[in-house]
């Protein structure tokens, strides 16, 4: 009935992170830096719960305050429980400021929400206690933030007070590296600025220095505002005064100025000013308000806390700023301080490699955030990338100096280096080899002092290889050959070729270890893979994870595995404190449940980290998982959600929706569709990740499928825990399928009850304009009792729903589309969109009862503007002397005195029953609006107190219905229909609305209400006219059997029913509710054509009484 526009929220970029917690459990036992005024005692409980603030603590002029510094952010999220306690007044309120921003103003009506946990002894049952969960976010970038608390309450602590508990602050950081961004800055847009001044932004007083700032024409002191520390303030800094300060700063192009500006007392249109090398860069005209929160200075005015950001192009090495204002009044009457000041500019060069800046990194001098700065850009010589960085072989060093060196170098403690051990088997980055061999042996092996070592002849030696030779030798296939005679045609062209595997070295073929060619003379190659064996020196094969092998015997294990000597085995040790390779884990224990099993792999909800040279460490994490939930169910159609139960984040580029793959089981391939929706897909930082699933099935089928999911790759929350489960699955409802023949039938069905509609409203019309406005007010009741039919919690099958679509057109949203009434009525009346549940969720209507008014507020105004015409019309024809009706002829004369005689009649019938009618013919809609906004209990105390009025109004007329009469008991209640009938469409759209959640106690007692109705008409039969009594009982039998039939939907029988059988079921209440419509319209063809006939058989009677006066007049 109604339409619905849609709101979309926009989610932050990075994750909200917790920042501050004070007042959480019950071990608090002070205020945690909270700064408390108007009261001395901080703590109570009330009951078992224990409070900061509470009864005989904050009452009247009672203010909490408290300063926080918090890093680089963009926006702050802050939740609490706050608690009220006895008896509040409707113009009692509680608001929350963050830097005097008025975020929160939250009125406690005193009733009975709770129970009566602490408090006044004397408490009676408007005194109980009420706790409100508060939750809000702003953007925000300063160092700091104020937050302060209070209230406007009138009475001490013992009869009024309030308290908080469980104070959480989020923040929503900037991205990696910048110092400083707003809410739509991507990293590159914000990293290039650099602080060159902060100031002014301790939370002590006796901590705030001066810091190089001049107060010229005030007093060079700082003060506090209520407890917060600036610079000047009350009766210190006012009329002339300047606060200056000059700032040296290297190379720029842009500054960024952020500060806090304070306006104490009174400031009557008058401008505050910040110059900026003496010129004006911030104008702002403040006017004090008597509403403001007092902080500081006079009682009689407020103050505010006013954050502001400017930034300019600049280029000068030295800037001032001035902050001034045009105060005309003394220091003691209005006055202004400043705080958090900083300063930033914009790098010119110097970009590191992470892209930040404020220094140029390899210039030899250690600038800003530098830690070290030796002149080049090259690695493992204690500095790299201006950062300390351990030498090459250090395994642990503090401020580039080695204390430990890595397996395979010896430190020096002489020098504090690490120097490569040769002759250990473990070729370090500067040894091209390294043989366990002595060294007597280490030369023939080709290894010399761990280098690669050439024949004598060589002169260019690079790894082994011989590039050139000394003179009298030749090189020859990487060797040096010697040649006597150069010339000599005995020793020219010497052709030496070696078979495949085989290289010419030293005048013979030898066979070349590591080129990847088993020969005969090989027993393994380096290059080939062998079961749990690995090749040495092409000449033995010993157990993987060996470090000494000699002649095919392992003599050594490599670090972390055990040699089985038997079996000539290296074997993992689970328990040995060292992670090997098969290994996730190993915590030097065997026990399970301590994070790393006694199998050495990682337990769930476990995060453990593996040290080279410690045992892993664990701790609990709890891992997220994703789950699935049917969400929505729109017949063939089904949606699935994929959601996460924490915020994920994913290391690749890549979208993670390729990795889902979706799965239909027990449905035939063909008939079906699958379509995966993202929500939020997850980047490389954290987000709230989600997805949804569209399942068209195209059959109908006894069996519910089964939708899986599979994830083909991990996702991580911020801790780097993993998903618990990358596959999950659901069973969907049985789908609910028609075909084509049906849908086109169903689609006729309710094309003939639109234009059956339309016939009733035309035909409506007309009874009307015959003055029988009866019929047309039951013909809009019909329509609208029918309509709210569909909004039974239960799911109709799909000809049925069609059916119902017919419904649409008994609403003058299309009329109001057109006039563009809503859009006028918006800037008067500015309605949220408020989210319904169950049925009204799935219709997408909206509970915001000022969406939902306006189209009564039209009607009414139809109605006015019509009344008031016809008044006017009625007085001008009434001044209008009636000799002069006939200037025109006697014809228009005529319409004249009956036009009059008919507004006559219609003024008094407004006069008399307008009121009743409009709530009479409305009521269906006001009922349900009122209904919604009540059952969704918002915040908002405007539409509450209009929808308890509608609902109050209609109570107050159904009340008549108590009234006595001095008529027979018969009559009496005959004469109540209307009174009666209101209290029927009071209980079913109040079971309509209320009991969504139980389809079975909904559908039941809505049988039973229109069944006490239908006892009531056949008992006294209140009826007008015999037309009235066929309308009436058409509706009412049809609405019955419709509630009642309708428990064939229940979902326990819904299930279990073949889809074709409810189908044909459905026919069936479609022919009921359309055969109301149909005799509804018959009814009113039959009442147009006997008006009809009447005005035609008294233009027959007045032509023949003419006929005969004329008659008479002849003969005499």
């Amino acid at each position: 009935m109604f339409h619905i526009s849609q709101f979309i929220l926009l989610g932050y970029c990075y994750g909200q992170i917790l920042y501050l917690e004070n007042f959480v459990g019950d071990d608090f036992i002070d205020s945690q830096g909270w700064f408390v005024s108007g009261e001395n005692k901080q703590i109570s409980y009330c009951g078992l719960t224990k409070l900061f603030g509470g009864y005989k603590a904050f009452g009247i002029d009672a203010k909490i305050t408290k300063l926080i510094q918090l890093p680089p952010h963009y926006a702050v999220k802050i939740e609490f429980e706050l608690w009220k306690i006895d008896y509040w007044n409707l113009d009692d309120y509680y608001f929350l400021y963050l830097d005097q921003k008025l975020v929160i103003q939250s009125n406690f009506q005193s009733i009975s929400t709770s129970q009566i946990m602490c408090g006044a002894p004397f408490a009676g049952p408007n005194w109980k206690e009420k706790k409100q969960a508060i939750s809000i976010n702003e953007y925000h970038n300063q160092e700091t933030i104020v937050i302060l608390m209070t209230t406007n309450i009138d009475e001490p602590s013992d009869i009024k007070s309030w308290g908080i508990r469980d104070f959480r602050l989020y923040i929503f950081k900037c991205p990696s590296g910048c110092i400083t961004c707003i809410q739509s800055d991507s990293r590159t847009e914000c990293i290039y600025w650099i602080m060159i001044n902060n100031s002014l932004s301790r939370d002590d007083n006796s901590q705030l220095k001066i810091e190089g700032w001049i107060i010229n024409y005030g007093f060079k002191q700082q003060s506090t505002c209520l407890s917060i520390p600036i610079l000047g303030g009350y009766n210190l800094v006012g009329r002339n005064s300047i606060i200056m300060k000059q700032i040296d700063l290297p190379v720029h192009s842009l500054v960024k100025i952020k500060y806090r500006f304070i306006f104490i007392d009174q400031w009557n249109s008058e401008y505050a000013q910040l110059y900026i090398d003496n010129q004006l860069m911030w104008n702002y005209v403040h006017t004090s308000m008597n509403k403001d929160t007092n902080l500081c200075g006079d009682q009689l005015y407020g103050e505010t806390f006013l954050n502001h950001e400017i930034t300019i192009k600049h280029i000068n090495p030295q800037i001032e700023i001035k902050f001034t204002s045009t105060l005309l009044n003394e220091y003691s009457i209005s006055s202004f301080g400043i705080r958090d000041f900083q300063l930033f500019i914009s790098c010119q060069f110097g970009y590191s490699f992470d892209q930040s800046c404020g220094s140029q990194c390899g210039n030899g001098y250690k600038e800003g955030f530098e830690q070290c700065d030796d002149g080049n850009i090259y690695p493992f010589d204690g500095c790299f990338n201006c950062q300390y960085q351990c030498v090459q072989g250090c395994s642990n060093c503090i401020d580039g100096i080695c204390i430990e060196c890595q397996i395979g170098w010896i430190f020096n403690i002489i020098q504090f280096q690490c120097e490569p051990l040769c002759g250990d088997n473990i070729i370090t980055q500067i040894e091209e080899c390294d043989n366990y061999l002595d060294s007597s042996n280490l030369q023939q092996y080709g290894c010399n002092q761990c280098k690669f070592s050439c024949q004598q002849q060589c002169k260019d030696c690079q790894f082994g290889k011989c590039y050139d030779c000394h003179s009298g030798w030749i090189l020859d296939i990487d060797q040096c050959v010697y040649s006597e005679n150069q010339t000599s045609e005995s020793n020219k062209d010497y052709q030496y070729q070696c078979q495949f595997g085989y290289q010419y070295i030293n005048y013979q073929c030898e066979p070349v270890c590591g080129d990847g060619i088993l020969i005969p003379d090989e027993i393994c190659e380096l290059h080939l893979q062998y079961q749990n064996q690995e090749c040495y020196n092409c000449l033995y094969l010993c157990s993987s994870n060996c470090e000494i092998c000699i002649q095919g015997i392992c003599h050594q294990c490599q670090y972390g595995y055990q040699l089985d000597i038997s079996n000539q085995l290296c074997l993992e040790i689970c328990g040995n404190g060292i992670v090997t390779k098969n290994e996730e884990c190993d915590d030097f224990n065997n026990q399970n449940s301590d994070g790393c099993s006694n199998n050495c792999l990682i337990e769930s909800n476990q995060i453990c980290k593996n040290f080279d040279y410690s045992f892993t460490e664990c701790s609990y994490e709890k891992y997220p998982s994703f789950k699935l939930s049917l969400i929505k169910t729109y017949y063939q159609f089904q949606y699935v959600s994929i959601h996460f139960d924490q915020q994920l984040q994913y290391y690749k580029s890549n979208q993670y929706s390729q990795k889902i793959i979706i799965n239909l089981l027990n449905v035939e391939q063909g008939l079906f569709n699958l379509n995966l929706i993202p929500i939020q897909e997850p980047f490389s930082t954290i987000s709230d990740v989600k997805y949804e699933i569209e399942i068209q099935i195209n059959t109908i089928q006894t069996t519910p499928p089964l939708l899986e999911i599979i994830l083909e790759d991990q996702l991580y929350n911020q801790n780097g825990a993993p998903l618990l489960n990358l596959k999950n699955s659901i069973k969907l409802n049985p789908p609910e399928y028609i075909d084509d023949h049906t849908k086109q039938t169903a689609t006729l069905l309710q094309n003939i009850a639109k234009y059956t509609i339309i016939s009733m409203a035309s035909s409506g019309i007309i009874t009307f304009c015959f003055c029988s406005s009866s019929l047309l007010s039951e013909t809009i009741q019909t329509l609208q009792q029918q309509s709210y039919h569909r909004f039974i919690n239960v799911i109709f099958p799909l000809n049925l729903f069609i059916f119902f679509e017919s419904t649409n057109l008994i609403s003058l949203d299309f009329i109001l589309d057109k006039i563009q009434f809503k859009s006028y009525l918006f800037y008067l009346i500015q309605e949220d969109y408020i989210e319904s549940y169950q049925k009204f969720q799935f219709y997408q209507i909206n509970s915001n009862i000022l969406s939902n008014i306006q189209t009564q507020i039209f009607l009414i105004l139809i109605l006015m503007f019509t009344y008031y015409s016809s008044i006017f019309i009625i007085n001008f024809l009434q001044k209008l002397n009636q000799s002069k009706y006939f200037y025109f002829g006697f014809s228009f004369a005529i319409f004249l005195i009956k036009t009059q005689k008919s507004l006559l009649k219609y003024k008094k019938q407004i006069q008399n029953k307008g009121f009743q009618e409009f709530l009479n013919t409305n009521s269906w809609d006001m009922l349900f609006m009122a209904f919604l906004q009540i059952q969704k209990q918002t915040q908002n105390i405007f539409t509450n107190l209009i929808s308890y009025l509608i609902f109050y109004l209609i109570l107050l007329f159904s009340s008549n219905i108590f009234n006595k009469t001095g008529r027979s008991f018969k009559k009496s209640w005959i004469s109540r229909n209307q009174n009666i009938l209101l209290i029927k469409k009071t209980f079913f759209i109040g079971i309509l609305v209320l009991f969504q959640h139980n389809q079975q106690i909904q559908t039941i007692l809505l049988t039973f209400v229109c069944q006490f109705y239908l006892i009531y008409l056949f008992i006294f039969k209140p009826f007008e006219n015999k037309y009235h009594c066929i309308n009436t009982f058409a509706l009412e039998i049809a609405s019955f059997i419709f509630c009642f039939s309708s428990f064939i939907y229940w979902n326990e029988f819904y299930a279990k029913i073949n889809y074709n059988i409810l189908i044909i079921f459905a026919w069936f209440q479609i022919g009921i509710l359309l055969s109301v419509l149909f005799i509804n319209f018959v009814l009113q063809l039959i009442i147009i054509c006997f008006d009809i006939q009447k005005i035609v058989q008294k233009k027959f009677a007045k032509q023949s009484s003419k006929n005969t006066h004329s008659n008479l007049f002849y003969k005499v």
